[in-house]
């Protein structure tokens, strides 16, 4: 029985990854979704799909989502959860730490760097997930936030495009000083995200938005957007950012949000 059971989990696993490349189509990515749910139900303790799911359901938020603010808290709020399932079987010891009473900030030490992702997704599903609800939710999380990114950098700072830099860098801008904020500490952030990742385009965005609006730099949130909207495919020069193949869904979301930027920027500044 536990071979037929490991080959139909793996079978289940290998088809969502094989929709999961097709994900900027919506129904491909709601075919991933379905194959990795169908995976657990043989393997509940498959830390890695739960991981993979936390992940699409940030991406089906934002990409799919985009103008339904209802739909996204309901998809970002089933991804942390997901995230939270998943570090519960990546580490007994983070459950019992939870079991006996430990915030998930004080258990979080114990997910080391093979699992973080599951505390990156978590912490990114939540913190769209608080965005949209308002700033009650925002104060609510803020240190949760702030703890579980934190980790992320201290352990794997370069994790999905120098994640934890990208959070920073909107964090310290979006803040008011009075609050913690810090333009300086955001330039920093999103400097290193750039340079790490020079072709992660979400990385120029957010710092547009977020960064050169704090700033009233119109000049460096006109140049970062314009960056996105023209970027080009790779090429033998390889010149930063363009196009790489793999990263084709995120790009069509990084252009529309700097698109949708651009028209609001009369308001803006």
């Amino acid at each position: 029985m536990a071979p037929k059971n490991a080959a139909a989990h793996d079978d289940f696993v290998g088809k969502g990854d094989a929709a999961w490349k097709l994900r900027a189509d919506p129904t491909q990515l709601d075919r991933a979704i379905a194959h990795w749910k169908h995976a657990l139900t043989v393997r509940d303790d498959d830390w890695q799909t739960y991981e993979k799911l936390s992940h699409a359901y940030l991406f089906r938020a934002v990409a799919h989502l985009a103008h339904d603010a209802s739909a996204q808290i309901e998809a970002t709020k089933i991804g942390f959860e997901y995230a939270r399932r998943g570090m519960a079987a990546y580490s007994p010891k983070f459950e019992r730490l939870i079991q006996r009473g430990s915030s998930l900030e004080n258990a979080i030490d114990v997910v080391d760097r093979q699992g973080i992702g599951l505390v990156y997704w978590y912490a990114t599903n939540l913190g769209l997930y608080a965005k949209l609800r308002g700033n009650a939710a925002g104060l609510k999380y803020k240190g949760r936030l702030v703890t579980l990114i934190g980790h992320v950098q201290q352990s794997s700072p370069d994790f999905f495009y120098w994640g934890a830099d990208r959070f920073f860098g909107a964090y310290y801008a979006a803040l008011p000083s009075f609050m913690g904020g810090d333009l300086t500490k955001s330039r920093e952030a999103f400097t290193r995200a750039i340079a790490g990742a020079p072709n992660y385009l979400a990385n120029y965005v957010l710092m547009a938005e977020y960064y050169a609006v704090k700033a009233d730099d119109r000049a460096m949130f006109d140049e970062l957007l314009a960056l996105v909207i023209n970027v080009q495919a790779c090429d033998a020069s390889e010149k930063a950012p363009c196009i790489e193949s793999e990263l084709l869904p995120e790009l069509e979301i990084a252009r529309d949000y700097a698109r949708r930027l651009i028209e609001q920027r009369d308001d803006l500044f």
